[in-house]
């Protein structure tokens, strides 16, 4: 059966920052806060807000809008299309 590593595992080795990839996401965290950032967890999304020029402006979150100057969004892109953003938006079905 053959097996292959990506390029940067075979080039430069596998590395792990200390105390797993967790404190990677915990110090990006610690950084957006400081610089005036929020976040909410354990919050149902059921729609983007988007404005007349097609930008993503905010969310529903549990059934509140939420105003915001940036979306980050890391759900599936499919779903984000189908079931996030309003037909407007929609460039293309996926």
């Amino acid at each position: 059966m053959p097996f292959s590593f990506q390029y940067t595992e075979m080039a430069g080795g596998i590395w792990y920052p200390k105390g797993g990839f967790t404190e990677v996401v915990r110090s990006l965290e610690k950084i957006a806060k400081s610089h005036g950032a929020t976040f909410q967890y354990n919050a149902e999304v059921t729609q983007l807000k988007v404005n007349e020029r097609k930008e993503v402006i905010g969310a529903v979150v549990d059934g509140k809008i939420e105003e915001a100057d940036l979306v980050v969004c890391n759900a599936d892109l499919v779903y984000v299309y189908n079931k996030l953003l309003p037909p407007v938006r929609r460039h293309f079905c996926i």
